[in-house]
Protein backbone atom coordinates (compact mmCIF):
# COMPACT_ATOMS: atom_id res chain seq x y z
CA UNK A 1 0.00 0.00 0.00
CA UNK A 2 1.01 3.65 -1.04
CA UNK A 3 -0.45 6.53 -0.03
CA UNK A 4 0.31 9.83 1.21
CA UNK A 5 -0.74 13.48 2.82
CA UNK A 6 0.58 16.46 0.31
CA UNK A 7 1.19 20.15 0.81
CA UNK A 8 -2.58 21.43 1.48
CA UNK A 9 -3.32 24.89 2.92
CA UNK A 10 -3.53 26.28 5.43
CA UNK A 11 -0.90 23.93 6.95
CA UNK A 12 1.75 22.55 4.68
CA UNK A 13 2.08 18.36 5.63
CA UNK A 14 4.79 17.00 4.21
CA UNK A 15 4.64 13.51 2.30
CA UNK A 16 4.41 10.23 4.44
CA UNK A 17 5.33 7.03 1.81
CA UNK A 18 4.90 3.87 3.01
CA UNK A 19 7.95 2.47 2.22
CA UNK A 20 8.49 -1.42 0.99
CA UNK A 21 7.72 -3.37 -2.36
CA UNK A 22 4.43 -3.84 -3.17
CA UNK A 23 2.73 -6.72 -1.75
CA UNK A 24 2.88 -9.88 -3.26
CA UNK A 25 -0.34 -11.56 -4.46
CA UNK A 26 -0.69 -14.72 -5.94
CA UNK A 27 -1.95 -15.50 -9.75
CA UNK A 28 -5.51 -16.11 -9.80
CA UNK A 29 -5.27 -19.80 -10.98
CA UNK A 30 -1.95 -20.23 -12.62
CA UNK A 31 1.10 -20.83 -9.73
CA UNK A 32 4.08 -20.76 -12.45
CA UNK A 33 7.30 -19.13 -11.47
CA UNK A 34 8.67 -19.23 -15.20
CA UNK A 35 8.07 -17.05 -17.65
CA UNK A 36 8.79 -19.14 -20.44
CA UNK A 37 6.11 -21.61 -19.69
CA UNK A 38 3.66 -18.96 -19.41
CA UNK A 39 4.78 -17.71 -22.99
CA UNK A 40 4.55 -21.33 -24.33
CA UNK A 41 0.63 -21.09 -23.36
CA UNK A 42 0.30 -17.93 -24.67
CA UNK A 43 2.17 -19.21 -27.92
CA UNK A 44 -0.32 -21.92 -28.39
CA UNK A 45 -3.26 -19.86 -27.10
CA UNK A 46 -3.35 -15.83 -27.49
CA UNK A 47 -6.22 -15.83 -25.57
CA UNK A 48 -5.19 -17.87 -22.59
CA UNK A 49 -6.18 -14.29 -20.12
CA UNK A 50 -4.85 -16.42 -17.16
CA UNK A 51 -1.41 -16.70 -18.29
CA UNK A 52 -1.23 -12.97 -19.20
CA UNK A 53 -2.17 -12.08 -15.98
CA UNK A 54 0.67 -14.62 -14.28
CA UNK A 55 3.12 -12.90 -16.55
CA UNK A 56 2.13 -9.41 -15.25
CA UNK A 57 2.06 -10.80 -12.22
CA UNK A 58 5.70 -12.13 -12.52
CA UNK A 59 7.08 -9.30 -14.74
CA UNK A 60 5.99 -6.66 -11.74
CA UNK A 61 7.71 -8.81 -9.33
CA UNK A 62 10.80 -8.81 -11.92
CA UNK A 63 10.60 -4.61 -11.67
CA UNK A 64 9.68 -4.69 -15.87
CA UNK A 65 7.09 -2.29 -15.20
CA UNK A 66 6.34 -1.51 -18.98
CA UNK A 67 5.85 -5.42 -19.99
CA UNK A 68 3.63 -5.45 -16.78
CA UNK A 69 1.36 -2.85 -18.13
CA UNK A 70 1.54 -4.88 -21.22
CA UNK A 71 0.16 -7.71 -19.89
CA UNK A 72 -2.37 -6.97 -17.57
CA UNK A 73 -3.71 -4.66 -20.07
CA UNK A 74 -3.52 -7.99 -22.65
CA UNK A 75 -5.18 -9.79 -19.72
CA UNK A 76 -7.74 -7.39 -18.99
CA UNK A 77 -9.67 -7.56 -22.46
CA UNK A 78 -9.51 -10.95 -21.84
CA UNK A 79 -11.73 -10.64 -19.08
CA UNK A 80 -8.97 -11.46 -16.44
CA UNK A 81 -8.57 -8.25 -13.81
CA UNK A 82 -7.94 -7.94 -10.40
CA UNK A 83 -7.45 -4.90 -8.52
CA UNK A 84 -4.79 -5.53 -6.46
CA UNK A 85 -2.59 -5.95 -9.31
CA UNK A 86 -3.47 -2.99 -10.88
CA UNK A 87 -2.90 -1.36 -7.50
CA UNK A 88 0.84 -3.09 -7.09
CA UNK A 89 1.46 -1.32 -10.81
CA UNK A 90 0.46 1.73 -9.33
CA UNK A 91 2.61 1.52 -6.54
CA UNK A 92 5.52 0.61 -8.62
CA UNK A 93 4.92 3.18 -10.80
CA UNK A 94 5.17 5.53 -8.39
CA UNK A 95 8.88 4.52 -7.28
CA UNK A 96 9.42 4.74 -10.41
CA UNK A 97 8.53 8.58 -10.50
CA UNK A 98 5.76 8.26 -13.05
CA UNK A 99 2.52 9.46 -11.78
CA UNK A 100 0.80 9.55 -14.92
CA UNK A 101 1.25 6.00 -15.38
CA UNK A 102 0.67 5.44 -11.56
CA UNK A 103 -2.73 7.48 -11.52
CA UNK A 104 -3.92 5.25 -14.31
CA UNK A 105 -3.01 1.75 -12.42
CA UNK A 106 -5.12 3.18 -9.84
CA UNK A 107 -7.95 4.21 -11.87
CA UNK A 108 -8.28 1.06 -13.15
CA UNK A 109 -8.14 -0.88 -9.62
CA UNK A 110 -11.60 1.44 -9.01
CA UNK A 111 -12.68 0.05 -12.01
CA UNK A 112 -12.53 -3.39 -11.04
CA UNK A 113 -13.27 -2.73 -7.19
CA UNK A 114 -14.80 0.52 -6.41
CA UNK A 115 -14.18 0.16 -2.92
CA UNK A 116 -10.94 -1.07 -2.99
CA UNK A 117 -9.09 0.86 -0.19
CA UNK A 118 -5.32 1.41 -1.42
CA UNK A 119 -6.54 2.43 -4.74
CA UNK A 120 -8.93 5.09 -2.70
CA UNK A 121 -6.09 5.87 -0.91
CA UNK A 122 -3.46 6.48 -3.57
CA UNK A 123 -5.74 8.35 -6.02
CA UNK A 124 -6.62 10.51 -2.81
CA UNK A 125 -3.35 11.28 -2.35
CA UNK A 126 -2.21 12.13 -5.92
CA UNK A 127 -5.29 14.29 -5.67
CA UNK A 128 -4.35 16.08 -2.35
CA UNK A 129 -1.06 16.70 -4.38
CA UNK A 130 -2.95 18.38 -7.19
CA UNK A 131 -5.21 20.17 -5.19
CA UNK A 132 -8.14 18.92 -6.43
CA UNK A 133 -10.05 18.50 -2.91
CA UNK A 134 -13.17 17.17 -4.54
CA UNK A 135 -11.80 13.69 -5.72
CA UNK A 136 -9.23 13.31 -2.64
CA UNK A 137 -12.62 13.89 0.00
CA UNK A 138 -15.08 11.51 -2.46
CA UNK A 139 -11.86 8.91 -2.62
CA UNK A 140 -11.02 9.33 1.47
CA UNK A 141 -14.71 9.22 1.93
CA UNK A 142 -14.95 5.90 0.02
CA UNK A 143 -12.80 4.09 2.44
CA UNK A 144 -14.15 6.12 5.53
CA UNK A 145 -18.20 4.42 4.03
CA UNK A 146 -16.85 0.53 5.18
CA UNK A 147 -13.95 2.10 7.85
CA UNK A 148 -15.23 4.68 9.31
CA UNK A 149 -11.98 4.47 11.60
CA UNK A 150 -9.79 4.12 9.14
CA UNK A 151 -6.85 6.22 10.24
CA UNK A 152 -5.13 7.36 7.04
CA UNK A 153 -8.70 7.93 5.41
CA UNK A 154 -9.37 10.11 8.31
CA UNK A 155 -6.10 12.21 7.77
CA UNK A 156 -6.31 12.08 4.00
CA UNK A 157 -10.04 14.00 4.91
CA UNK A 158 -8.90 16.25 7.10
CA UNK A 159 -6.22 17.58 4.65
CA UNK A 160 -8.46 17.72 1.93
CA UNK A 161 -11.74 19.70 4.18
CA UNK A 162 -8.61 21.95 5.32
CA UNK A 163 -7.99 22.59 1.60
CA UNK A 164 -11.39 23.35 0.63
CA UNK A 165 -11.63 25.58 3.25
CA UNK A 166 -14.11 23.39 6.17
CA UNK A 167 -12.18 23.96 9.36
CA UNK A 168 -14.81 22.60 11.60
CA UNK A 169 -15.00 19.72 9.66
CA UNK A 170 -11.32 19.35 9.28
CA UNK A 171 -10.57 19.44 13.27
CA UNK A 172 -13.14 16.39 13.62
CA UNK A 173 -11.73 14.17 11.54
CA UNK A 174 -8.26 15.48 12.71
CA UNK A 175 -9.14 14.82 16.08
CA UNK A 176 -10.64 11.47 14.74
CA UNK A 177 -7.71 10.31 13.51
CA UNK A 178 -5.76 11.16 16.86
CA UNK A 179 -8.10 9.05 18.46
CA UNK A 180 -8.09 6.18 16.23
CA UNK A 181 -4.08 6.31 15.71
CA UNK A 182 -1.89 4.08 17.59
CA UNK A 183 1.01 6.34 16.66
CA UNK A 184 0.31 9.40 14.78
CA UNK A 185 1.46 11.35 11.90
CA UNK A 186 3.49 14.48 13.30
CA UNK A 187 1.85 16.15 10.40
CA UNK A 188 -1.49 15.43 12.25
CA UNK A 189 -0.18 17.33 15.22
CA UNK A 190 0.35 20.24 12.60
CA UNK A 191 -2.53 20.29 10.53
CA UNK A 192 -4.66 20.44 13.84
CA UNK A 193 -2.56 23.54 15.05
CA UNK A 194 -2.96 25.31 11.96
CA UNK A 195 -6.41 24.24 11.73
CA UNK A 196 -7.28 25.51 15.46
CA UNK A 197 -5.34 28.69 14.08
CA UNK A 198 -7.17 29.22 11.11
CA UNK A 199 -10.34 28.45 13.34
CA UNK A 200 -9.41 31.47 15.72
CA UNK A 201 -8.82 33.86 12.52
CA UNK A 202 -12.06 32.81 11.30
CA UNK A 203 -13.71 34.02 14.94
CA UNK A 204 -11.49 37.11 14.66
CA UNK A 205 -12.89 37.78 11.10
CA UNK A 206 -16.66 37.65 12.01
CA UNK A 207 -16.67 39.62 14.52
CA UNK A 208 -14.59 42.59 12.80
CA UNK A 209 -17.01 42.08 10.01
CA UNK A 210 -20.38 42.70 12.49
CA UNK A 211 -18.50 45.43 13.98
CA UNK A 212 -17.98 47.07 10.10
CA UNK A 213 -21.70 45.83 9.89
CA UNK A 214 -22.52 48.28 12.95
CA UNK A 215 -20.43 50.64 11.95
CA UNK A 216 -22.08 51.07 8.41
CA UNK A 217 -25.32 51.22 9.57
CA UNK A 218 -24.39 54.06 11.83
CA UNK A 219 -23.00 55.87 8.90
CA UNK A 220 -25.83 55.20 6.47
CA UNK A 221 -28.15 56.42 9.75
CA UNK A 222 -25.81 60.06 9.96
CA UNK A 223 -25.25 60.68 6.43
CA UNK A 224 -29.37 60.30 5.58
CA UNK A 225 -29.90 62.92 9.02
CA UNK A 226 -27.36 65.00 7.19
CA UNK A 227 -29.35 64.89 3.68
CA UNK A 228 -32.77 65.69 4.90
CA UNK A 229 -30.92 68.82 6.03
CA UNK A 230 -29.70 69.68 2.85
CA UNK A 231 -32.89 69.86 1.24
CA UNK A 232 -32.88 72.17 -1.27
CA UNK A 233 -29.18 72.69 -1.47
CA UNK A 234 -27.52 71.71 -4.46
CA UNK A 235 -28.03 69.23 -6.30
CA UNK A 236 -24.70 67.67 -6.96
CA UNK A 237 -23.87 67.68 -3.16
CA UNK A 238 -27.90 66.06 -2.47
CA UNK A 239 -27.57 63.29 -5.32
CA UNK A 240 -23.76 62.44 -4.42
CA UNK A 241 -24.89 61.74 -0.85
CA UNK A 242 -28.13 60.05 -1.73
CA UNK A 243 -26.23 57.88 -4.15
CA UNK A 244 -23.33 57.33 -1.25
CA UNK A 245 -26.14 55.87 1.02
CA UNK A 246 -28.22 53.72 -1.51
CA UNK A 247 -24.09 52.06 -2.36
CA UNK A 248 -23.68 51.57 1.27
CA UNK A 249 -20.08 50.82 0.49
CA UNK A 250 -18.63 50.53 4.14
CA UNK A 251 -15.11 52.89 3.49
CA UNK A 252 -17.11 55.65 1.49
CA UNK A 253 -19.94 55.89 3.90
CA UNK A 254 -16.78 55.66 6.96
CA UNK A 255 -15.03 58.65 4.95
CA UNK A 256 -17.67 60.99 4.10
CA UNK A 257 -19.79 60.53 7.79
CA UNK A 258 -15.97 61.62 9.49
CA UNK A 259 -16.14 64.52 7.25
CA UNK A 260 -19.21 65.57 8.12
CA UNK A 261 -19.34 64.99 11.99
CA UNK A 262 -18.65 67.26 14.63
CA UNK A 263 -20.21 70.10 11.87
CA UNK A 264 -22.91 72.16 12.72
CA UNK A 265 -26.22 71.90 10.72
CA UNK A 266 -26.17 75.75 10.11
CA UNK A 267 -22.90 75.79 8.82
CA UNK A 268 -23.30 72.73 6.67
CA UNK A 269 -25.80 74.25 5.00
CA UNK A 270 -24.10 77.58 3.95
CA UNK A 271 -21.51 75.50 3.10
CA UNK A 272 -23.07 73.83 0.83
CA UNK A 273 -26.08 75.39 -0.22
CA UNK A 274 -25.22 78.91 -1.57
Amino acid sequence: MWWLVACVKPVAVAPAVEAGPPAVIEPLRVSVEDPAVLYERIAQDAEDGEAWFALARLHLQAGDEDLAEICAARASVLGVADASLDNDRGVAALHSGDTPRALRAFRAALAEEPDHVDANLNVGALALQAADYVEARQRFGQVLVSQPAHSEALLGMAAALAGSGEVDAALERVDGYLAASVAPEPDAFALKDSLLAAKEAQAEALVARRLAERQAAADVEFVSDVLATLEGCDELIVEHLAALIERRDPAELRSTAVSLQGQDTADLRAAMCP
